[in-house]
């Protein structure tokens, strides 16, 4: 397979212009091909950002075209794979479905990132420990990524209106983001932890960001992660989650799309199946009866289940609903019961199958995973699931 050509200033435009030229006749033939827009922007200066929303890189939209134009869109995006340049800077919160974009209160700086890096560029994101209105699992912690273009603009024009009035005078110097991803929220690395060097150079990284080093880049490969909106970006209307490890490809990559994963009937949403699972509840917060439509009685809606991230199965739940009374939080998770994930599936479904069987007998089954159930009901049903799944990986079967 032909590979793109080691990347130098410019590298990428160029061959994005070879193969428009070559293979549709020139950029506005490829754009036509596609069915992409301009949003405003000269097509030469946005090019190369549409190209990796469609293929994931310049890198495999070269090989995808080896012998004329494909088929359909590639995917080869792997931001470790040393075809981008890898920065860190910290930030106040981690939203990038309003947030579109990193900026520099300074125009240099950002004119200089520009010279200094690939486009598009990897902009790892903490966010830092005092940030009071962010979510404690952010907090001090590596929380995702952007992959930035160098397309310059306002602030305002990269971000919700919400955003327009706070600090109007920072980060107005800003450089468009076309794609975010998240690390799944159990993996996030501690900022001390990630790179214990930082601290005396914390307020230069949040104001202009540095290039990281492999040996930090080695320990970012082995992150999961899942791509998010971005503001701007394309819709993620069928998202991967990417778990490093099992079943991993030749660059050490898990790809699986956000659609179920199977095994023996079972579906696992959105995540690769042979990883380390943790079992959860979830609580449906609010007022049981109202929602019930007949007394409570002490019960509480759960769902149950087996996630390698339920942080982020809590945050699809929380997303599927509208703003309203109700909130679903996480009344139990694996690792908050002090556990390690079990390192199977079948392990995980063992203590899934072993609370289902428990609030079969004594809560109101309510459909698919989900329960009626008193705390008390829910407490058994959890000891009798953590002994089967911890059971079951000391006997390696049933």
């Amino acid at each position: 397979m032909m590979k793109a050509p080691t990347r130098g200033p410019g590298w990428d435009k160029a061959a994005v212009n070879d193969i428009a030229a070559k293979h549709y006749g020139g950029l506005q033939e490829m754009f036509d091909h596609y069915g992409w827009s301009t949003d405003g922007y000269v097509i030469s200066q946005i090019a190369s950002s549409k190209v990796v929303q469609t293929y994931g890189s310049v890198a495999a939209f070269v090989d995808a075209h080896e012998n004329g134009i494909p088929n359909h869109s590639q995917n080869g995006f792997d931001p470790w794979s040393g075809d981008y340049t890898v920065m860190l800077t910290s930030f106040w919160g981690w939203k990038p479905e309003t947030w579109g974009t990193v900026g520099f209160t300074l125009p240099g700086r950002r004119d200089s990132v520009v010279r200094e890096t690939t486009d598009p560029f990897i902009m790892v994101v903490y966010v830092t420990k005092n940030a009071v209105d962010a979510p404690e699992l952010t907090r001090g912690r590596v929380t995702g990524f952007y992959l930035v273009s160098h397309i310059a603009g306002h602030r305002d024009e990269f971000t919700t209106e919400g955003h327009h009035g706070l600090n109007p005078e920072k980060w107005v110097y800003s450089l468009k983001a076309i794609k975010a991803y998240e690390f799944l929220p159990e993996f996030r690395p501690e900022i001390d932890e990630f790179d214990p060097t930082l601290a005396p150079r914390a307020r230069s990284v949040a104001a202009s960001g540095e290039v990281i080093q492999p040996a930090l880049i080695e320990k970012l490969r082995h992150i999961p992660y899942v791509e998010v909106p971005v503001f701007g970006g394309e819709p993620v209307r069928d998202p991967e989650i990417t778990y490093p490890g099992k079943g991993s490809d030749d660059n050490g990559r898990n790809k699986v799309r956000a659609g179920p994963a199977r095994r023996m009937g079972y579906v696992v949403p959105g995540e690769p199946v042979d990883t380390p699972k943790e079992l959860y509840v979830l609580e449906l917060c609010g007022d049981v009866s109202a929602y019930l439509g007949r007394p409570a009685n002490g019960q509480r809606i759960y769902k149950i289940g087996l996630s390698l991230s339920p942080q982020t199965r809590l945050e699809a739940f929380r997303k599927a609903m509208p703003r309203g009374a109700f909130t679903w939080t996480a009344a139990r998770t694996t690792r908050e019961d002090g556990h390690e994930p079990y390192p199977t599936f079948e392990a995980a479904e063992c203590g899934e199958s072993a609370m289902k069987d428990h609030l079969a007998k004594t809560g109101h089954h309510l459909g698919g995973e989900f329960y009626a159930a008193t705390p008390d009901e829910i407490a058994k049903a959890w000891a009798k699931g953590r002994s089967a799944a911890l059971g079951y990986k000391q006997r390696g079967k049933r």
